[in-house]
């Protein structure tokens, strides 16, 4: 009996150290993997925050591309076919004149920040392949982007919401992707893009705001929203009626800007 026990004992602690050593196995595995990110992280970082530096800053802009924050849908999906900055950034090289720079401005949560998955969206390299071509310029991702905004006389992205900023300020906005303000007159099309669109002098379109966002409230054709996100702006969760409420701040927002 006394063998019996001790054989039982020997079994249970077998046990008990295979199952420690397997916690302990994926604690290691989850330990370097996060190790592993925010060195990939730091580096990027690094990497970008050095080519930037190379450049002095100019008071105007001929093009700006803001890149998108990644990996999000902004890009893929939407931004279909373009599902990559350097293939955007080739149609601009190639369809704007030979003499004209384009400058670069990293999203701003893209770098320098704790956590999220935006290790997944930039590895080491992504930027000097950028600059492989001598066009290209990199902006001090510190520099306010409002500022670059007003100073620039077009606006480059995928699907971002800086074109419809700069839509806002009357500058141009190329556009790659799918986003809800691709019709409006300023709006640029990748699939229209042409040489005409960087030559001067830019000439002004009339547009109202207010009307073309009423427009698209109306139509439905706006905005996806959460449950979170009507919470966040103090409204009900159902449907229309939080439609509205968004609609009715929307365009309060956009008529007082």
């Amino acid at each position: 009996m006394n063998a019996l026990d001790y054989s039982r004992m020997d079994l249970h602690g077998v046990s008990n150290a295979h199952s420690f050593l397997v916690r302990m196995e994926r604690f290691l595995r989850h330990f370097l993997s996060v190790i592993q990110e925010i060195n990939s992280t730091r580096l990027v970082d690094i990497e970008y925050f050095s080519l930037s530096k190379q450049y002095p800053n100019i008071t105007e802009y001929p093009v700006v591309f803001f890149l998108n924050y990644l990996p999000e849908m902004s890009v893929n999906p939407l931004g279909a076919p373009f599902l990559q900055h350097k293939l955007a950034l080739q149609k601009l090289l190639d369809v704007s004149p030979k003499n004209m720079q384009v400058y670069i401005k990293e999203h701003p949560s893209q770098l320098y920040k704790a956590g999220g998955y935006q290790y997944l969206g930039r590895q080491v390299g992504f930027y000097r392949e950028l600059l492989t071509n001598p066009r290209v310029r990199l902006l001090d991702n510190s520099m306010d982007s409002i500022n670059i905004l007003r100073n620039c006389r077009r606006v480059a992205t995928i699907s971002g919401s800086v074109g419809w900023q700069a839509i806002q300020l009357g500058i141009p906005a190329i556009v790659f992707g799918k986003t809800w303000y691709s019709d409006h007159p300023l709006a640029i099309p990748a699939s229209n893009l042409s040489i005409e669109h960087f030559l001067e002098p830019q000439i002004p379109v009339e547009s109202n705001l207010v009307d073309f966002v009423n427009e698209h409230f109306n139509k439905g054709l706006f905005f996806f929203y959460s449950k979170e996100e009507a919470d966040m702006i103090g409204a009900p969760w159902n449907g229309e009626k939080t439609r509205k409420i968004f609609k009715k701040g929307f365009l309060h927002i956009i008529s007082h800007s």
